[in-house]
């Protein structure tokens, strides 16, 4: 008669470990020292990564289809029209994109007309640009939005 094989040493369980995400793709808008100062708080995060730069509005569309960017960061420096018209063409060419709107001053037309547009969020910063990744993260859903203005 047959017998079943004895049963050897249980096998240790191995940890459930969640895979790392890939760093998300960010893309700087901006024509004054913030872009350069944007690209300096990016360094060394290891989700968000700096692709790329952009000092004119009417290259952004275009770097943005070339570098496929998970997040556009657009100065406000370039100007109301300018901004609100590379906003729609971002959100209306590239769905999914998340657009975030930078200005040193609060403007609440300004903030309205970016988030009808197709913006995630208008961010009004006020130096510290350390403070806008978790602002980025909360975009992306990586890190709770609670608390953060928009």
């Amino acid at each position: 008669a047959e017998t079943e094989p004895e049963p050897g040493p249980p096998r240790p369980r191995q940890a459930c470990m969640p895979a790392a995400r890939p760093a998300a793709r960010v893309l700087v808008a901006d024509a004054r020292s913030l872009g350069t100062e944007l690209e300096r708080a990016l360094e060394g995060d290891a989700e968000l990564l700096c692709i790329g730069r952009v000092d004119r509005p009417s290259e952004v569309v275009g770097e943005a289809r070339r570098l496929r960017p998970d997040v556009v960061l657009l100065g406000h420096v370039f100007g109301g029209a300018a901004t609100l018209h590379v906003v729609g063409q971002l959100t209306l060419q590239q769905p999914g994109v998340c657009v975030l709107v930078l200005s040193e001053v609060a403007s609440e037309m300004f903030a309205r007309e970016s988030l009808r547009r197709g913006a995630a969020g208008f961010l009004v910063h006020s130096g510290d640009l350390r403070t806008l990744l978790p602002r980025i993260r909360a975009c992306l859903g990586r890190e709770p939005a609670d608390g953060l203005p928009a």
